[in-house]
């Protein structure tokens, strides 16, 4: 009896504690006159309140999960003078509680990783291993100085976010016993970490300094992390301006990471030796979507990128207007170099535009055994193929790039300015890779944060040219003579008037009928379909019929998951519905989604002669 009396006093005690109510300590105040003393009193789950004004503390957080709100950062600020730390958060003595800490509207000012601090990094917030999250909202963290991860430094372990942050001017100062590779002028991270709406500006490690020193990443420095980890880096709508180092103007990572870079901008960052924007070595994975990269450059190699992955995926991005005055440097390098123990090494460039950096070259490295893909590509000068190991040449297939063309005008609005929207002509106007069949909602957005297809195809580039004239090409319309040498293909009975499209809501009833050729009793055909909508550059001439496909055939493109061999009659190909000789139709055909269908048949008329039939849009809305 005794013992349940002493369990259910425990449990009483338990339940009490997790039900207190969570308190709001404000700063200063008669019991908490400073950011310290509110920390020091506060439990598990508070909230410390601090007034505008600026607090010349070392302020240190070990084991408790607190949220620490400011009036706004500029408002109210933590500053170390130049002398100290502003923030430290650490486990408890004993460690393995839960620790997440919100720090939100405040200001990190003036830090300074101070040797008798213990530790040479994180001269505006220093984040230890065993504390679990930390995330920062609307934050500045300004003139802060230290040997690596100026900024800020995040120890192994603790997933790391930011959120609308300022992190500018932030930079290396000599130090005894520090780093011949520092690394991480804003930022140095080697866990997780995820930066949205963040701008990293004027940030800067060693550049061309003092012999032996090698400064990396100018803003941030993805770190070696403990073994066996692999983080997950991502960065999201974050602006690099005029960062620098001698080796990743913006970013450099060493560590086996996966970093995806999504609608950012990377200008006018610089790197003394390579990397103008960004230096990666060793990634397990990294992925450039919708960027920008203009005005960087690199007195040394690769102005723009200088990239060493096990995966590399550079799509829908502009790199363009990037120092031109050193015509010597090249644009980018992507090398594909897979670790030992994978079998992965794959190369996919999609929708990329390389244009007026003085040296235009891009140069890809691979493995022909490994799967490589650059497509719908805009160029000024020729790339560069060549073998990883040996640098001799390679000569690509055809399969695996698709050139859109090269030019040294892709038609942006104002190169001079920096407006690399698209103008109205321009070469990369729906000529990308990605067409309007995909789902808005996996297409995403621009680097403007627009819908990313407003045509039948995604634009090149990072921008997609949004309000356009919808006309008749924008609608699917496959004019008559487009590709067709006669109308044997029906949509529900009609050849979709003079815009070739058949407008149908969802789940309504669709039959497709094919008419023998003319003269013919009946014809064999082979019915292909393209998911999505066609785009005359291309209508593709076929040298043994008469007539012009407007889409590639599902045997040219094998892989392809939007094209089909929708129905075939001669049993020579694996098709998705087996039909007899024309004429023929098949009812009760649905679309249960909404989506897009172009379809156009290879059709015979007599013993020998082939023809192209008409096409026809089935537009299900």
């Amino acid at each position: 009896m005794h013992r349940r009396i002493s369990a259910i006093a425990l449990a009483i005690v338990l339940v009490t504690v997790c039900l207190r109510a969570q308190s709001v300590l404000n700063v200063p105040s008669s019991t908490h006159p400073t950011i310290q003393a509110a920390v020091t009193a506060a439990q598990a789950g508070d909230t410390i309140q601090i007034a505008p004004g600026n607090y010349l503390e070392a302020v240190v957080v070990t084991g408790k999960s607190l949220i620490i709100q400011g009036a706004g950062a500029g408002l109210t600020t933590i500053d170390g003078l130049g002398v100290q730390r502003c923030l430290e958060l650490g486990p408890g003595p004993n460690g393995g509680a839960v620790m997440n800490v919100l720090l939100r509207d405040i200001s990190l000012s003036w830090g300074f990783a101070a040797p008798a601090s213990g530790r040479i990094e994180g001269g505006g917030l220093l984040v230890h291993s065993g504390v679990t999250e930390v995330r920062l909202e609307r934050c500045e963290i300004s003139n802060c100085l230290g040997d690596q991860g100026c900024g800020i430094q995040v120890d192994p372990g603790p997933k790391f976010y930011l959120l609308d942050c300022n992190l500018h001017d932030n930079g290396w100062w000599p130090l005894p016993g520090g780093a011949t590779l520092p690394a991480g002028g804003a930022l140095r991270v080697t866990t997780d970490l995820h930066a949205t709406g963040c701008v990293f500006a004027d940030n800067q490690m060693p550049y061309l300094s003092s012999p032996g020193i090698v400064g990396r990443g100018g803003a941030v420095a993805l770190a070696s992390p403990q073994l066996g980890s692999t983080p997950l880096v991502l960065i999201s709508a974050c602006r690099f301006l005029r960062n620098r180092a001698d080796q990743g103007g913006a970013i450099h990572g060493d560590a086996d990471a996966y970093l995806k870079s999504s609608r950012s901008r990377y200008e006018d960052n610089l790197a003394a030796q390579t990397g103008g924007a960004v230096r990666l070595e060793f990634a397990t994975l990294v992925n450039f979507d919708r960027d920008l990269f203009a005005g960087n450059d690199a007195l040394g190699l690769d102005k723009v990128l200088d990239v060493v992955a096990d995966r590399a995926y550079l799509n829908r991005c502009t790199v363009a207007g990037n120092a031109t005055a050193n015509s010597g440097s090249r644009a980018l390098r992507i090398r594909i170099d897979p670790s030992p123990s994978t079998s992965y090494g794959i190369l996919s460039v999609h929708d990329l535009i390389v244009s007026g950096n003085g040296n235009d070259v891009v140069r890809y490295e691979y493995d022909p055994l490994r799967t490589a893909e650059v497509v719908s590509t805009i160029y000024s000068a020729q790339p560069e193929y060549v073998h990883r190991l040996s640098g001799a040449p390679l000569v690509p297939a055809t399969t695996m790039t698709a050139t859109v063309g090269f030019t040294s005008d892709p038609g942006f609005v104002d190169e001079a300015v920096r407006d690399f929207h698209l103008r109205a002509g321009s070469l990369a106007i729906d000529r990308g890779s990605i067409s309007s069949a995909l789902p808005p909602a996996l297409a995403g957005l621009d680097l403007d944060g627009n819908p990313a297809i407003v045509g039948p195809w995604v634009d090149i580039g990072c921008y997609e040219v949004q309000n356009r004239d919808p006309g008749p090409a924008w609608a699917g319309s496959v004019p008559d003579g487009s590709g067709g040498t006669f109308d044997s293909l029906t949509i529900n009975g009609g050849g979709g008037g003079l815009t070739r499209s058949v407008l149908l809501p969802v789940s309504s009833p669709i039959t497709i009928g094919m008419a023998p050729a003319p003269g013919e009793a009946f014809s064999h055909f082979v019915l292909y379909g393209y998911l999505g909508l066609p785009r005359t550059p291309d209508i593709i001439p076929v040298p043994f019929a008469q007539g012009s496909i407007i889409f590639a055939p599902q045997p040219l493109v094998p892989f392809s998951p939007a094209h089909l061999t929708f129905a075939d009659s001669t049993g020579a190909y694996a098709a998705i519905i087996s039909a007899p000789p024309a004429p023929w139709s098949i009812s009760g055909l649905t679309s249960p989604v909404p989506a897009r269908l172009t379809l156009q048949a290879f059709q015979t008329v007599g013993a020998t002669d082939v023809r192209i039939s008409n096409a026809i849009v089935i537009d299900a809305q």
